[in-house]
């Protein structure tokens, strides 16, 4: 029977909203794409390189080597370094160096070596997502992201350390994404799951990151709650509640997380040592951290009104992402082939790691000694009061240095030969 005159029916149901807040990128898009293309290009060194540079990612090789050895976190740096306890500086870099070169068969060296360059992909997709999440459009998140990087001094994490604050940054750009690009609270568990990696990876940046998250979070609610005319009564209240009950998981999860794995770091770390880890940065570095911080929202509102669907912006853009895609690619590619060993100091110390003595003290001159124990799986061991002595962190520099020089049983020169 047909319905009566006017009758319009029922209404449709009302579309079904998604977790997000704001747009999320399509990966078979051509800025996705580009950002994942970037992103797998940092890996490219992996095959040709042998090591990751610097004397702190030396004790990153060597931590890793110790979990190799033990297939489990062993509680101090013996027999290879005499300081301890594990895990007192930044363990979340090494432990998974250590489970990557168990599982996959790796020298430690180049497992630490593919976390540092994946971290640095990590961040490319961190902040694209995080750009993203701010209602960024793609091709805007994008070329910022990418100008960013660009841009921004190399030395801009410099005064939290090296390697373990680009897996924390990483992971903490990851974790703003999932927080303020959703409303879920599944996914503020997951972003809790990335900050306490971030912490275990570097505390005070992953602090920071929090401290970031919780104030966006919080404006943003606060801004939601003006742009909808909202009363101070219930609905302005429900907005606060939710971004506390938000905030309060990716705090539990993150503290949950993180907290038993920081405890080795509070018993090591002094007072003067604390004092000092606060007093540390140099000038130049936090002219370079507090750069960075300016420029990539600077280069974010420039990308945000970067003219779009005409031939000519089109080719300025593909342009642009290509030219600073080559740019972010040198600079990590260089960084990683400047701090490389000589063949015949990889030599040397490849042969030392093959001999049939585990626990016999190498010596070796400043330019070495960090790569013995890291490289060689060998102590380092001097003759005399200014013997150089491997790098550790300032949490067990008191202990290194109260623990006397062991003597040496086999030496390497300058030129790393023998004899």
């Amino acid at each position: 029977m047909a319905p009566p005159p006017g009758h319009i029916g029922p209404l449709p149901p009302p579309p079904i909203a998604g977790p997000t807040t704001g747009d999320v990128p399509r990966l078979r898009t051509a800025p996705s794409l580009v950002i994942v293309g970037l992103a797998l290009a940092m890996l490219v060194p992996l095959p040709f390189e042998h090591h990751a540079p610097g004397p702190e990612m030396a004790f990153h090789t060597t931590s890793a080597r110790l979990l190799l050895w033990r297939d489990d976190a062993p509680a101090t740096y013996e027999p290879l370094l005499p300081v301890g306890p594990f895990g007192a500086h930044s363990p979340a870099l090494p432990t998974l160096a250590g489970d990557l070169a168990h599982i996959a068969g790796l020298d430690p060296a180049r497992a630490v070596l593919l976390i540092v360059l994946a971290s640095h992909g990590l961040v490319v997709l961190g902040l694209y997502a995080l750009l993203s999440a701010v209602r960024l459009r793609p091709s805007a998140a994008a070329v910022a992201a990418l100008v960013g990087l660009a841009v921004i001094p190399s030395g801009v994490l410099a005064m939290w350390g090296a390697g373990g604050p680009v897996l924390a940054l990483g992971l903490g750009l990851s974790a703003a994404a999932l927080v303020l690009g959703h409303t879920s609270r599944p996914s503020a568990v997951a972003a809790g799951m990335l900050l306490g990696a971030a912490a275990l990876a570097q505390p005070l940046l992953a602090l920071a990151v929090g401290a970031g998250i919780a104030t966006a979070v919080f404006a943003g609610a606060a801004r939601q709650a003006r742009s909808d005319s909202v009363t101070a009564g219930g609905d302005a209240r429900s907005l606060t509640r939710a971004a506390r009950v938000r905030l309060g998981l990716v705090c539990a999860v993150s503290l949950g997380l993180a907290g038993p794995r920081l405890f080795p770091l509070a018993r090591a770390l002094s007072v003067d040592e604390a004092l000092g880890v606060l007093g540390s940065p140099r000038t130049h570095e936090v002219v370079d951290l507090l750069s960075g911080l300016m420029l990539v929202p600077l280069v974010a509102l420039l990308a945000r009104g970067f003219p779009q669907g005409t031939r000519l912006s089109r080719v300025v853009m593909v342009g642009l992402v290509t030219t600073v895609a080559v740019v972010v690619l040198v600079r990590t590619h260089g960084w990683i082939a400047s701090g490389q060993l000589a063949p015949e100091s990889r030599r040397a110390l490849s042969r030392l790691a093959r001999t049939p003595r585990p626990l016999e003290v190498v010596c070796a001159p400043e330019s070495l000694v960090d790569w013995v124990p890291a490289l060689a799986g060998r102590p380092a061991g001097g003759v005399g009061v200014g013997a150089p002595r491997p790098w550790v962190p300032r949490a067990l520099r008191e202990e290194l240095a109260q623990s006397p020089v062991p003597p040496c049983t086999k030496k390497l020169d300058g030129s790393a030969q023998q004899p």
